[in-house]
Order: C-alpha cells, then sequence, then structure tokens
C-alpha cells in the first residue's frame, strides 16, 4: 500500500509555503462523510467506505491502521507536499488527493472562473507544459464548470516502475489559492465507475465565499461599491480633484479603476441655475435624441466617438459606455494604455467609472464589470448645499432689483431736476 502514498503528488502542487489545515468532520451518514477544512476554505464528501487521511492524523485513527502506514511520516509528507485530503479505496483500486498552494505567479486571479476565453487558455496550456515537463503524457484537457466553480481538466498517464498511472485532474483556483484535486488509478485506466464515483466528489465541493474586496463609500457623491480582492487604493494628489478614487490591482501589470466625480449643476452659472433644475440636466444627458449634443457637453473626453455610444444596464442603472476605447500613447514596452468608460448623470451629477490596462493587459475586466452591478446611490451630501446656492442667486437678483430700483429713483430725480430746470430757464426768458 505504500506505493500508492508515496507517488501521488505532482510537481505543480510543490508547496511555496508550509501550512497544515487542520479540518473538521461536519456530518457523517451511512453513505457520505463530509470533512471542512476551514484554513483551506473548502469542504468536500466522500463515500464513507474511504479511507480518508488528514494533514493531521489522530493516533487512534482507523484508516491509518487499516492502510498499514507509519503516522508520522505520513503527516510530514503531506505537511511538505501540501496534501490536504488522501483518500483511498477499500477496494485498493484508486485515490482521491487534494493540493491546495499558493502561487506568486498567479496572485492576481481571484478567481478562476473570472479569467476569461483567453487567459483560461493561456493557463491551460502553460499547466500542460509543465505537466508534460515532469513525465506526464496530457491525453486531453477540457475547461469546464461545476457548482458555480470553474475548473481546468486534465486526463493524464505516466510511468511508475514500468506500469502505467491513470489520472483525472480538476484544477481551480479560489481566492489566489490553487487547488487540485486528483483520481489516480494503479491499473491503466480510469473506469466509467471511478469517474463517475470522482464526479460525485467534485459536485459535493464547496468554497468558501471570502470576499475580502475594498468598500468604498462616499458621502459626499452618494455613491457606494465593492472592488474585489487584490485591488488597492492610490492616495490622489491635490491637482486630480475631479478624481475621486482610484485603484490599482496588485500585480503590477498597470491595470487600474478610476471613479469620478463632478456636479454639473454646481459647475453651471448663478443666472443658469435659476433657469436649470437638475433635472433638467438628467433629461437632457439621458434622453437620446439630445445624446450627442448634451454629452460631449459634460462627459467632456470620456469617450473617442460620440456616434459610437450606446446605453447599458448594470445594477438596474442606465449607463453611456463605448466599445472604442480610448487609447493614451505611452513609450512603455507593455504598448498603448487603453481606457474603458461608463458614465451615468444623476441629479445633476456626474457619475464616470474608468478601467485602465495596457494592450493585453485586461486580466481583471471581470472585476471592472463586478464592481459596477455593486454600486449604489444615495442623496448626495453636495445636494445639501442647493438651497444655499439658490438663496445666493435669489439674493443676488434681489440685490440686482434694488440696485436697478435705486438707479431708476437716482435717473428720475436727475430728470426731474433737469426738467424743473429749463421751466426756470424758459420763465426767465419770459
Amino acid at each position: 500500500m505504500k506505493k500508492y502514498l508515496w507517488i501521488i503528488c505532482f510537481a505543480m502542487a510543490t508547496a511555496l509555503g508550509m501550512t497544515v489545515y487542520a479540518s473538521e468532520i461536519v456530518e457523517q451518514e451511512e453513505s457520505v462523510t463530509r470533512i471542512n477544512l476551514e484554513e483551506a476554505k473548502m469542504s468536500i464528501e466522500f463515500p464513507a467506505s474511504y479511507y480518508v487521511l488528514e494533514q493531521e492524523i489522530a493516533e487512534d485513527d482507523v484508516s491509518v491502521a487499516a492502510i498499514g502506514l507509519d503516522r508520522e511520516k505520513v503527516e510530514d509528507y503531506f505537511e511538505n507536499s501540501q496534501i490536504i485530503l488522501y483518500a483511498l479505496a477499500q477496494d485498493n483500486q484508486y485515490e482521491i488527493v487534494v493540493t491546495m498552494n499558493h502561487s506568486e505567479d498567479l496572485q492576481y486571479i481571484y478567481r478562476l472562473k473570472q479569467l476569461d476565453e483567453e487567459h483560461v487558455e493561456e493557463l491551460q496550456q502553460a499547466t500542460k507544459a509543465s505537466y508534460e515537463e515532469n513525465g506526464y503524457q496530457v491525453n486531453h484537457t477540457q475547461v469546464t464548470e461545476v457548482g458555480g466553480t470553474g475548473y481546468i481538466i486534465f486526463n493524464m498517464t505516466q510511468d511508475y516502475e514500468g506500469q502505467p498511472v491513470a489520472s483525472q485532474q480538476y484544477y481551480t483556483i479560489n481566492d489566489g489559492d490553487c487547488y487540485h484535486i486528483t483520481l489516480r488509478s494503479y491499473f491503466g485506466s480510469i473506469t466509467a465507475d471511478m469517474e463517475a464515483e470522482f464526479t460525485k466528489v467534485i459536485e459535493s465541493i464547496r468554497y468558501e465565499e471570502n470576499f475580502q474586496g475594498v468598500y468604498y463609500q462616499n458621502d459626499a457623491s452618494g455613491v457606494t461599491f465593492g472592488i474585489s480582492p487584490g485591488w488597492k487604493e492610490l492616495e490622489m494628489e491635490d491637482s486630480e480633484e475631479y478624481i475621486q478614487m482610484q485603484f490599482v490591482h496588485t500585480n503590477g501589470l498597470g491595470e487600474s479603476i478610476q471613479f469620478i466625480c463632478q456636479d454639473i449643476w454646481g459647475r453651471l452659472g448663478r443666472m443658469q441655475q435659476l433657469t436649470t433644475t437638475r433635472v433638467d440636466i438628467d433629461n437632457r444627458c439621458m434622453s437620446a435624441e439630445d445624446t450627442n449634443k448634451w454629452l460631449p457637453q459634460y462627459l467632456g473626453n470620456f469617450f473617442e466617438d460620440y456616434d459610437k455610444v450606446y446605453t447599458v444596464e448594470y445594477g438596474g442603472i442606465t449607463y453611456y459606455t463605448s466599445d472604442e476605447l480610448t487609447r493614451i500613447e505611452t513609450e512603455s514596452s507593455q504598448g498603448d494604455y487603453l481606457v474603458r468608460s461608463v458614465v451615468t448623470v444623476k441629479n445633476g451629477i456626474l457619475y464616470a467609472f474608468r478601467y485602465g490596462f495596457y494592450e493585453n493587459g485586461n486580466l481583471h475586466e471581470a472585476n471592472f464589470d463586478t464592481m459596477l452591478s455593486t454600486i449604489t446611490y444615495t442623496t448626495a451630501d453636495m445636494l445639501s448645499g442647493d438651497y444655499r446656492d439658490y438663496q445666493d442667486v435669489i439674493d443676488m437678483v434681489r440685490q440686482g432689483f434694488v440696485g436697478i430700483i435705486l438707479i431708476i429713483i437716482v435717473l428720475t430725480v436727475i430728470l426731474l431736476f433737469y426738467v424743473l430746470g429749463n421751466y426756470e430757464v424758459e420763465q426767465n426768458d419770459e
């Protein structure tokens, strides 16, 4: 039996840091055993008939005794190989191994499912090449989704002591950690029954939704939204007051998200504010017939070609966007910098959200779309100054009106004196 255990770890699962993951059996029925791995942020079910070993093995563990292994050696091997669970079918024909490790090269990926098809394909091919370099023959790969989790499946074979060992592995990334769940058969092939049993195990897996992103709330503009893990906030310079907040991704590849807010109504002249309401501003910007007339005036250079601007909804809110990205020429070896803008106007306030990236570097554009769907709008604190602004306009008009009346009175008095003076002159001449 020992041979099963000493060759179960793949080269891709080699640990970058050694961590012991404590587990807890949370449910055990006649047919299945459910194990919760809190630190590994996952839970999984195995048939109750399996011998299951964890990183920390109790001294009286019946599985160790049944398989005939040395408990301390097994624990050391599991820890060094980042094996967090090992399950052996009682007929000894196949085993299931669960490994987890953190890769610095993949830290920018929060979940595999968030990557677009192109980058999933790149990861799939890179992983396949790595396996082949380590002596595995990769017979088939495919991308699938099980229970809302994206996986890359690898079907492989490898010779062990002159005998073929068949493997099927489900590979995924969750919260920046890499998980490998692998079925291995030492009898040359994986039978339909083995695969069916393995599929049930995969379907039972639940990963913890450990959202540790950035939550941002701006009371002045009345905006709240969340950004996925992996983004950090930058301190803004005084010269960039119109940019309320900027985030960059920690992968260091230049991805950025900006939140821009401008009070359009507040920038109008006093007399314009008297004749134009905030609702008027909204209607001008969000009316299809006036779009091209008003958007360039209020939105500036957010879009390259306003004839190609269209509306889209996120979280029930209507925004303007364009598939034609703003291109900023750079001297960087990464190429030009591209910016995608999503803009709306509410209560006379312009809200713009921009996602920027170097060419072919939009690895986390899905994070931007997720952020847009989380945005909520409340009454902005800046609206509380409207009454004061309106009162200032009224006071200005009142003062102007009083001034005009005084001028009229003065002119009337001057005219009266002039008329009286002419009358006296005429009387004297007679």
